[in-house]
């Protein structure tokens, strides 16, 4: 009988490529750290002087992996459409894209107006609808 994998081999990353947005903060900053403990080099989608992108970066060279950091606000269509023109010019090859960016106005749920709705989600379905230009 074969011998079962290993969670670490279940679950390998290894040589895999994951392009995230909101990578350097919250939950994305966590998820990419441990994206990168289970083998995949990462490429940040981050707004323009993201103070906390030292953070990922650090993390990632640590434990071997690489980063490619990439600038771009995903409110502007054309900056998407650039940001996406530049990762497949660098020959970025992804297996994994992920999402963690957002935007949110805290109040409480009854107030909550279209126009919040539009904000929290247009950001998502921008980038993604313009991912292959």
């Amino acid at each position: 009988m074969a011998k079962p994998l290993s969670i670490n081999q279940l679950f390998s990353l290894q040589d895999k490529t994951v392009i995230c947005t909101g990578a350097t903060g919250g939950i994305g900053l966590e998820m990419c750290k441990s994206l990168g403990e289970a083998g995949a080099d990462i490429v940040s989608i981050q707004l323009p002087d993201d103070p906390n992108a030292a953070s990922l970066s650090r993390h990632l060279a640590e434990i071997g992996r690489n980063l490619q950091a990439f600038e771009c606000d995903l409110m502007d269509t054309s900056a998407i459409r650039a940001t996406f023109q530049a990762i497949w010019n660098a020959g970025v090859n992804p297996s994994v894209l992920l999402n963690c960016a957002g935007v949110n106005r805290r109040r409480p749920v009854i107030e909550t107006t279209d126009e919040d709705l539009d904000l929290v989600w247009m950001g998502e379905f921008l980038y993604i609808s313009r991912i292959q230009g």
